[in-house]
């Protein structure tokens, strides 16, 4: 049976994600979370996703051409 205010349900992801954050910053104190976000499953999602994207090609490589000059 529900309260009079309707309900509510049960919150399956904020201690996980508290936990995780918590070990995190055990293993990287100066990683800080802003706006509630130490609670926030989706923002921990991103975090890892960043992690793992692959990093954009800075080298300025030329590519050489290998073919046979035309005379």
């Amino acid at each position: 049976m529900c309260p009079p205010g309707g309900c509510t349900g049960v919150d399956l992801f904020t201690v996980p994600v508290v936990l995780i954050r918590g070990i995190g910053a055990l293993i990287d104190p100066h990683s800080c979370c802003e706006n509630n976000e130490g609670k926030d499953a989706m923002a921990l999602v991103r975090d890892v996703g960043r992690k793992f994207r692959k990093k954009p090609d800075k080298s300025n490589r030329v590519p050489i051409v290998l073919d046979d000059p035309v005379n």
